[in-house]
């Protein structure tokens, strides 16, 4: 339908097409040189010590066990963030213009909207009805309409897999053969740098040995403007030796004048890549399947696996850079080669483990292993441990465990950040000033909080609401309209609060163009009184009839859905229960001014798999199986994704056609 609509004819396929979609899927997947260009943004208006302390090149401390695996070395330093010759450098240019008068955010800004995460857990036979292992998978990943996953069985000589995969790629990422069982989380490991490249004379850097000529090209889109009429936008794109310059890919972010900044990836290896998951899909145990992906090259992503016989693991797969004089938080000279790196990690570097019938293994993006505790290979930048912690918390509270309630686990919206941070905004708040009757019962709510998230709940709507806008408060100050547009589009976008929010004296609360000193308090106080304002407009007088699931709303569109005449290509609109760190992972649009609340990522499939009948599986897709909008499988997983339910994933060839509506024959 897309290609009709756009009077567009589709190239024929090519196994080279193939390779670009994993790429272009593994591009999505390994975001670090987001973080470090905001970072960087930071830097440029506030200076690099100041944009290091609001956005710390630590991991979040919460406390709690925040990586897969235990272990720290309290002796254990870890390189530099900033690069003393870059600090340096950026002394060399003007501050830029102040936020207020910089460049909005315009429509053709790439915001990096493809947020990705994912839940992926296995328990050993000791903790089953089955005594065998079960495993437990929910990629997150944008909602949108055909659905980013595709689901497939594949049966032919040599091979014999089900579950889902991107469209474009011939085997199966995640599900099951008839022996071995696997999920995947992006392991949010540093697999990019961004480097400042100095000028050298015209369209020239500097490098190590003296000027390199940058390499200079042209892409051009052809966008149809209505039915008679095409336009070509033609955009340069410089490319150093590290790689391509973000100047022209984000000119509002970077505008003239700004410092060069490239980013290096390593993406060869495309076509031992999809090897390595082929041999996967034939692996007949877990220690086969180990092997199979040592030659995996991208992305970068955490494995939980079970077999038949009992045996459990969690490894990474994929290859990351070593780097011997820097972090890999913070962009580094270009032109010097200490900063570059230093040669790519060997599989048997990467974090793995195996366990038996007691084996249990959980990732959530979180940390594997924290960086401050054996090995080089850097991982800073994770989610916060909020959704593993909960995670465990839920495994350990079962035993005798059966599938069903691993699919109630999927359905969990207990919110961990809230039970983190909620206490000191009741604090701040106990000194608001002559609170009236609405202000008084919203805060009485807040204070009684239980954590849950469900959609019907008000205190999620107020906490949130509250979170937001007081750390928009504190960030205005800090970056330019662009700029701040391009952090909420963030897969973590809070990656900054979190730390804020534990410290009421930290210095992101304070405005810089005040000469008074701010706190949490001050900046909680204010903004509480104005989302108080604003959900007695939207949702009346009485707050204990406020829900959270009138703000928060699942709403899956399809590229073409904001046309009148195409809406019927979307899906209903309902209230959502959970959040940005539930198990039951509810990614709001922060950066959507007139929506920020609408569900723009989660779990697009969810899969939960015993090995004790392999073939009786289950799981679900968030739309349906088929991209065809006037196709009966357009949607009709929908209903039942939205509702935590699921259907068989029978993969016994000899019952497929008795269970069969229909049978499509391609030729």
């Amino acid at each position: 339908l897309e290609y009709r609509l756009l009077r567009a004819t589709p190239l024929p396929w090519r196994p080279a097409d193939s390779f670009a979609i994993g790429r272009l899927l593994a591009f999505g997947l390994s975001h670090n040189w987001k973080q470090e260009l905001y970072r960087f943004l930071m830097a440029m208006e506030g200076g690099a010590v100041r944009a290091d302390r609001l956005y710390p090149s630590e991991p979040l401390d919460t406390g709690a066990l925040s990586s897969t695996l235990a272990g720290r070395d309290p002796d254990k330093v870890l390189p530099p963030a900033l690069a003393p010759e870059l600090l340096e450098y950026l002394q060399t240019f003007a501050p830029p213009p102040p936020s207020e008068a910089r460049v909005a955010s315009s429509d053709t800004l790439y915001t990096g909207r493809y947020s990705s995460g994912s839940n992926a857990w296995v328990v050993g036979g000791d903790h089953t009805a089955s005594g065998k292992p079960i495993v437990a998978n929910d990629p997150h990943m944008n909602h949108i309409l055909p659905s980013l996953m595709y689901q497939q069985h594949i049966r032919c000589p040599g091979l014999h897999a089900i579950g889902i995969t991107a469209p474009g790629l011939p085997y199966v990422l995640i599900g099951h053969n008839d022996r071995v069982a696997w999920g995947q989380t992006t392991a949010v490991s540093d697999a990019m740098d961004l480097y400042v490249e100095k000028p050298a004379g015209d369209d020239a850097v500097a490098g190590p040995a003296g000027p390199v000529p940058l390499d200079r090209a042209e892409v051009v889109i052809v966008a149809r403007k209505n039915k008679r009429k095409s336009s070509e936008h033609r955009f340069p794109l410089r490319t150093s030796r590290h790689g391509p310059l973000l100047n022209d890919i984000y000119p509002e972010l970077l505008p003239p004048g700004a410092p060069l900044v490239s980013v290096r990836w390593e993406t060869k290896g495309a076509g031992l890549t999809i090897a390595s998951v082929r041999r996967a899909n034939q692996a007949t145990n877990l220690a086969e399947f180990r092997a199979a992906m040592r030659t995996m090259r991208t992305p970068v992503q955490n494995v939980v696996v079970a077999d038949v016989d009992g045996a459990t693991g969690f490894f990474r797969w994929g290859r990351a850079a070593i780097r011997l004089n820097h972090r890999g938080t913070f962009p580094v000279p270009g032109w010097l080669a200490k900063y570059d790196w230093a040669r790519m990690a060997e599989a048997d570097e990467m974090v793995s483990v195996e366990g038996g019938a007691a084996g249990e293994f959980v990732s959530g993006n979180n940390l594997a292993r924290d960086p401050r505790y054996g090995g080089d290979v850097f991982q800073i930048d994770a989610a916060p441990p909020f959704r593993v912690t909960r995670i465990r918390e839920l495994l350990r509270s079962t035993r005798g465990q059966v599938p069903g309630d691993h699919m109630g686990f999927h359905r969990d919206e207990k919110l961990l950040r809230a039970k983190l941070l909620a206490p000191g905004m009741v604090t701040d708040l106990e000194t608001l000033e002559e609170p009236d009757d609405v202000e008084a019962t919203a805060r009485e709510i807040l204070a009684q909080w239980n954590y849950d998230g469900d959609a019907a709940n008000p205190a999620p709507a107020i906490f949130f609401s509250l979170y937001r806008e007081a750390g928009l408060t504190g960030l205005r100050d800090e970056l330019s309209d662009a700029a701040l547009h391009f952090v909420l589009g963030l897969p973590y976008p809070y990656a900054t609060w979190d730390h804020w929010f534990l410290d009421p004296d930290h210095p992101g609360w304070d405005d810089r163009a005040t000469p008074e000193v701010e706190t949490r308090g001050d900046v909680v106080r204010e903004a509480f009184r104005e989302v108080v304002a604003e959900l007695r407009l939207a949702q009346g007088e009485d707050p204990r009839k406020w829900t959270w699931g009138a703000l928060h709303t699942f709403y899956v569109r399809h590229p073409f859905g904001k046309k009148k005449a195409l809406r019927r290509l979307n899906l209903p609109r309902y209230p959502a229960g959970g959040g940005w760190d539930s198990v039951w992972k509810a990614h709001f649009a922060s950066s959507d001014a007139e929506d920020p609340f609408r569900t723009e990522a989660g779990p697009v499939y969810r899969q939960v798999i015993d090995l004790g009948d392999i073939h009786h599986a289950w799981w679900v897709l968030d739309t349906g199986a088929s991209g065809w909008p006037d196709s009966p499988h357009y949607r009709d997983q929908y209903e039942l994704w939205r509702k935590g339910e699921y259907v068989p994933m029978t993969s016994n060839w000899d019952l497929i056609p008795e269970a069969s509506e229909a049978i499509l024959i391609l030729e």
